[in-house]
């Protein structure tokens, strides 16, 4: 019932009703002592019912026939008490008022109230007809399209009502829908990404530190693994690179394939020399890990020994989202991308390559040793790096 979701408000029309109906019955009655005990029993309706509701188990659980009881106390008015025209059209239309406002037309109850409602026009019908009679018919008119007014206008009402808890029902179906859709693909999202991608309209040129790691000789262990047997280690592998590089507050870019594309600088606002330190930090964290793993899979009794690579490298590059607008993907793209994939791949078993870029934002905190400068593919000149040493 839509209208009890505004118990205060039928509360006090029902309080506003019976009493100024308990002060007409009152006046209209010849007998003064009969008019007082209708008018008491009127006006103390509502607070009894509103006593009543909550512990009457039928009317609480079915609060639209509290509306029932209203219409027979009406009834009952109705054919005992003598009432002039205008107070019985106003019981029997604002009745009819009130249930085409507050009840549905389909619930049972409506229909109760409507033929108890047609039954008192009944009752009441030669009154009225001679009340109209003395009025004439100007007036009678007048007081016909007052009371269609009323009817149609809560007809008009209620149908907004539904309608409005319709579009509210499917709101929250919707948001709830969504919310679940939300938890399935959250451990899918990066926060990072996602919040530097909803702040960017366009790409921008920032200042980045991007590092790539990378299974050693993975096809050799894909040969000599069951599918299943190497989808689980490397899902391992990937797994505990991942939790590194949340706890270290990088950026997952991506997963390329048998390693992870990492980025520090997309959202943070400190310098490049404590993000060139926190991801310093994660890269060794990530040797001392995967020491851990291949631990575990000799342990295992894998038929070899895994191995892992690791480029870094600082510089600008361009971040923003690319691909159709159906499925954009925000990422980073540039030189610099360009040169830490290739340091990784230059890189020996079990190695951190660090270009000269990176390497000047690091502190004496680390020790780092010097390498040959490397000629790489589709670099103009050999690339001056060092090795990062635990």
């Amino acid at each position: 019932m839509l209208a009890f979701l505004l118990d205060n408000q039928v509360a006090r029309l029902r309080q506003f009703a019976f009493g100024l109906a308990a002060l007409i019955v009152c006046l209209a009655n010849p007998s003064l002592e009969i008019g007082f005990y209708w008018a008491v029993g009127l006006a103390s309706y509502p607070v009894g019912l509103h006593w009543v509701l909550p512990r009457m188990r039928v009317i609480a659980d079915h609060p639209d026939w509290a509306f029932v009881l209203d219409t027979a106390m009406i009834f009952l008015m109705l054919a005992t008490q003598p009432l002039g025209l205008l107070t019985q059209i106003a019981l029997i239309g604002g009745m009819a008022f009130v249930a085409r406002l507050c009840l549905l037309s389909s619930s049972q109850a409506y229909q109760v109230i409507r033929v108890m409602l047609i039954a008192a026009f009944a009752l009441c019908g030669a009154s009225v007809i001679e009340g109209l009679k003395r009025i004439g018919l100007q007036e009678s008119l007048g007081l016909g399209l007052l009371l269609g007014l009323c009817f149609l206008s809560a007809r008009t009402v209620g149908l907004v009502s539904l309608e409005r808890a319709r579009l509210l029902k499917a709101t929250k179906q919707a948001h709830e829908q969504t919310a679940q859709q939300f938890s399935r693909v959250k451990p899918y999202l990066s926060k990072p990404l996602l919040a530097s991608a909803l702040q960017t309209k366009a790409p921008r040129r920032l200042p980045l530190i991007i590092l790539f790691a990378d299974l050693h000789d993975s096809t050799g262990a894909a040969e000599q693994l069951a599918e299943q047997a190497f989808t689980d280690f490397l899902n391992d592998y990937l797994t505990r690179m991942g939790q590194l590089v949340l706890r270290f507050n990088g950026t997952l870019d991506k997963y390329t394939g048998d390693g992870l594309m990492v980025v520090f600088g997309l959202e943070a606002h400190a310098g490049q020399q404590a993000l060139a330190r926190q991801c310093a930090l994660m890269a060794l964290s990530m040797r001392k890990a995967f020491q851990g793993f291949q631990a575990d899979c000799l342990a295992q009794n894998q038929p070899f020994k895994p191995g892992q690579r690791m480029g870094i490298h600082a510089g600008v590059c361009l971040a923003g989202s690319v691909g159709p607008a159906e499925q954009l993907n925000f990422t980073v793209l540039g030189r610099a991308v360009h040169v830490a994939a290739r340091l990784e791949q230059h890189a020996d078993r079990d190695e951190i390559l660090v270009s000269k870029e990176f390497a000047q934002l690091l502190g004496t905190e680390f020790v780092l040793a010097a390498r040959p400068p490397a000629t790489i593919s589709g670099l103009k000149h050999p690339l001056n790096h060092c090795a990062l040493l635990d």
